[in-house]
């Protein structure tokens, strides 16, 4: 019977990173994600329903288009797959339970941003704002563990809950204004934006479903992988020393892994450092 939840919920991945790709796509243009339907950039045709299958049409198609033969991002199927693989995963961590219901948005939520955010470097309001209200679902999970069907994680009271946001959103915001204070005395074309806004709000979101601990983590682990990424591509001399660096996509991987890792890397910690008594 798990073996049939598992596919269903890889299927429903697949789906739900197709719309994604639409929220992708439109978000940052200001377009509507209902309307119109999905058409190719190239030629404007509408997609077919056969056209659209998750993954597969794209393989079918061999990445393009039917109408007019443009090529077609492999974007669209890396959503799509990324989706199916984070659903699953987090489907084996939680099981058919409240919990995967709550922080399954949070999630695809996590991907859209990462995209959007490696493409265009902004984090829609749209999708952040809405993400830190749904977040006070997550100290309801606590009064619901009995729940002899669902496998409910460690829940976060509300202190834990609002303090995570707080830090989420606070220690992003003095690091961006201590970075602008220090561009202060540079001509106006030499500086450099720091943490933008939209990186605070969605600190504030991944605090609100995950606890003032592991939005410190993740913090830790986004900053270890985009200095990485930057050094990298420094030394293969991709780009230059200026070059700004998309965050949030690093912080919505770490945000992810803090989500299904987090709880052990932190005992893991404690208890090779002493802390943990």
């Amino acid at each position: 019977m798990e073996i049939y939840l598992a596919l269903v919920f890889f299927l429903l991945g697949a789906v739900v990173g197709s719309f994604l790709n639409v929220v992708i796509h439109r978000l940052p243009r200001r377009e509507s994600v209902v309307f119109p339907p999905s058409s190719c950039p190239g030629c404007g045709e509408r997609i077919g329903a056969m056209d659209n299958v998750p993954i597969l049409s794209f393989l079918l198609l061999r990445g393009k288009c039917r109408s007019c033969g443009g090529r077609i991002s492999p974007r669209y199927p890396a959503v799509e797959l990324l989706t199916a693989l984070c659903t699953l995963v987090l489907f084996r961590i939680l099981g058919p339970s409240v919990a995967l219901a709550v922080y399954l948005p949070f999630t695809w939520a996590l991907i859209a941003l990462a995209f959007i955010d490696a493409e265009h470097q902004i984090l829609p309001d749209r999708i952040t704002c809405p993400g830190i209200v749904l977040s006070a679902l997550v100290p309801l999970l606590g009064s619901i563990e009995k729940i002899p069907w669902g496998r409910i994680p460690e829940p976060l009271g509300w202190g834990d809950w609002a303090l995570g946001i707080v830090l989420g959103g606070v220690i992003p915001y003095l690091v961006g204004e201590g970075y602008r204070i220090s561009q202060f005395r540079k001509p106006p074309s030499e500086r450099l934006d720091g943490m933008g806004f939209g990186d605070v709000k969605m600190l504030a979101m991944v605090g609100g479903f995950l606890g003032w601990k592991l939005v410190l983590l993740t913090i830790l682990i986004g900053s270890l992988l985009g200095s990485a990424w930057g050094l990298g591509g420094v030394a293969l001399s991709r780009y230059g020393m200026k070059h700004a660096l998309p965050f949030g996509t690093f912080l919505a991987v770490a945000a992810f892994l803090s989500l299904t890792a987090g709880s052990a890397l932190v005992a893991w910690y404690a208890r090779i450092s002493g802390f943990g008594g």
